[in-house]
């Protein structure tokens, strides 16, 4: 039969932002401990990962509502794609190879 044994493509898996490098590693215990908290101590590590969970949290409750209002607003300026980015980055977004 079709679709026995195969496995799913799909992981639900949530990868957390690093706070300090700002990139989205597998698995941020693992790359803070080898990357950018190498030799910090266990408890300095949980405390990041705790901060990286509320930023998650945070981002998924405000960060996917916008205000159409804003949006015209944003649309409006002189400078439309420096607000916009702007406005992206206070909801928590990371816009990564801006020239």
């Amino acid at each position: 039969m079709e679709g026995q044994g195969e496995k799913s493509t799909f992981h639900s898996r949530i990868y957390f932002l690093c706070p300090l490098c700002r990139k989205a590693p597998r698995t941020l215990p693992g790359h803070l401990r080898t990357s950018c908290m190498e030799g910090r101590t266990e408890e300095e590590i949980q405390t990041t990962m705790i901060q990286a969970n509320k930023e998650m949290a945070e981002l998924s409750h405000t960060g996917r509502f916008w205000e159409y209002q804003r949006i015209r607003e944003i649309f409006a300026a002189a400078d439309p794609l420096a607000s916009m980015l702007e406005e992206m980055e206070k909801k928590g977004f990371v816009v990564r190879n801006i020239p």
